[in-house]
């Protein structure tokens, strides 16, 4: 080769380079590939396409209060000298950005701590349709969507600029399914997902006024802890039958210490049963009874304060209270109320420690008192203990019709779990004494006991054994 033609070569290689790059500068930047959870300096937000500020008044956090895991708008609560940014898409440059093939309309990326905290970004309102099967395609069926109910009728401003098409003829055809009748539609005003561990709320359409609506198409990514909470101590770490002594409970101030006293300890009950000349008890229960005067010197109680929650695990998961008891000098209880929205990872982390369950108690509840997602959790958790409550519909009894009316409106499901592995019981409760949540609907309200309870403590109480009951 000639120096001629070694110089052309040369040049060709460099145009090729220089068009590649300008290539790579044309490029629009896709924000579903950024990473959740990343560092923020993988990606380029200081440049002109990006407005950063300070953010002052809000962030995203998962809704700790139920299943459905909601994405909710709070206060800004972050750690002292925590740093927190949002990176604005630039009016300008809007062209520069996709969300898979989608133009946004405006948005926002969150740096929380130098890390990517979220992506908050809004759609043109006609592309909703198309932006909903996108979502259905790349991301699934959603796990939970909140649903409402709107009239044709009502006054609903054009917001589709290109189509001309009102806020609902957008949602008839973006849930055709959903129509009642030609006037009116049920369907979801949020939808969530999860894939990994990034969760996803696309709100549709928002309301004014009590009789307008207009479509949002409006879309946030977000994990699930923006905010770090420093881990203070996890009460798996707590054993039964160890010496009280080995644990710092007394130094510790989100924790009360009371000796010589304790509020209630735990007892056995048992139901019986006939089987011939013989009395069958069957333990059915662990519940708390009132300590006697006289042995409130051999017990000590370590109690969590309620406010003092942050921090402490138990197995992992969050807490929300923990109680510890000790008697005699020795660990013989030990009490934490767990979050309602962990209750099916905790029932795995129970099977997978203690193996099969001895005793299920069972309790019929009604189905429209609970949240849709919290129903299907507790079918998809105990598939083997959850029952539908058919009605029978050949039945012509007035009475009946009356009591259960025309529709299946019961569910049978776990109240409590027990378990016992030596002379340790393990109490799961599930549906103890529901809650109302912001919703106006029950939730799980669970708890675990480990508990010596006083029938193995002192002999004097032992009731007859069951031969096939621990």
């Amino acid at each position: 080769m000639n120096y001629k033609q070694f110089i052309e070569d040369l040049k060709l290689k460099i145009l090729l380079v220089i068009l590649l790059l300008l290539g790579a500068c044309n490029k629009p930047i896709d924000l579903s590939e950024i990473e959740i959870g990343s560092k923020a300096e993988n990606y380029n937000l200081n440049s002109n396409l990006f407005t950063k500020k300070e953010c002052l008044d809000y962030l995203y956090k998962i809704d700790n209060d139920s299943i459905y895991k909601r994405i909710q708008m709070i206060d800004k609560d972050t750690e002292e000298g925590a740093s927190y940014y949002s990176y604005f898409l630039s009016d300008m440059a809007i062209s520069k950005f996709r969300f898979g093939k989608f133009t946004p309309r405006e948005g926002h990326v969150n740096v929380y701590n130098g890390n990517i905290s979220a992506i908050d970004i809004s759609f043109p309102q006609e592309q909703l349709p198309e932006f909903v099967k996108y979502l259905y395609k790349t991301l699934g069926t959603p796990y939970t969507q909140e649903m409402e109910t709107y009239r044709r009728e009502y006054d609903y401003k054009p917001e589709s600029y290109y189509t001309g098409l009102n806020t609902f003829e957008i949602l008839e055809k973006t849930f055709p399914e959903c129509m009642k009748d030609k006037n009116t539609i049920h369907c979801p005003v949020y939808l969530y997902w999860k894939k990994a561990e990034v969760y996803y709320r696309l709100e549709t359409f928002f309301i004014p006024s009590p009789h307008s609506a207009q479509i949002s198409n409006h879309l946030i990514c977000m994990k699930k802890n923006t905010l770090s909470t420093p881990i203070k101590y996890d009460f798996e770490q707590v054993k039964i039958g160890s010496p009280e002594d080995s644990y710092p409970f007394e130094q510790n101030e989100d924790i009360q210490s009371q000796h010589h006293f304790a509020w209630d300890f735990y007892e056995l009950t048992r139901h019986s049963y006939q089987k011939g000349d013989e009395n069958i008890y069957t333990i059915d229960d662990i519940k708390p009874y009132k300590i006697e005067i006289k042995d409130n010197d051999d017990f000590s109680e370590y109690s969590l304060y309620p406010n003092k929650n942050e921090g402490y695990l138990f197995a992992g998961f969050k807490i929300e209270r923990a109680k510890v008891i000790a008697y005699k000098n020795k660990i013989v209880a030990i009490y934490v109320k767990t979050h309602s929205n962990d209750f099916p990872k905790v029932y795995e982390y129970l099977r997978k420690r203690l193996g099969t369950p001895f005793f299920i108690k069972k309790v019929d509840i009604y189905k429209e008192n609970y949240e849709p997602a919290t129903l299907e959790a507790l079918k998809k958790i105990f598939p083997e203990y959850v029952e539908v409550f058919h009605i029978d519909f050949e039945k012509e009894d007035p009475e009946y019709i009356e009591t259960f009316g025309y529709e299946d409106k019961k569910l049978t499901a776990p109240e409590h779990i027990l378990w016992k592995h030596d002379n340790v019981f393990c109490k799961f409760q599930v549906l103890g004494k529901p809650f109302v949540n912001k919703s106006g609907k029950f939730e799980i309200n669970n708890s675990i006991l480990f508990v010596i309870p006083k029938d193995t403590l002192n002999p004097h109480f032992l009731y007859q054994a069951n031969k096939n009951n621990p």
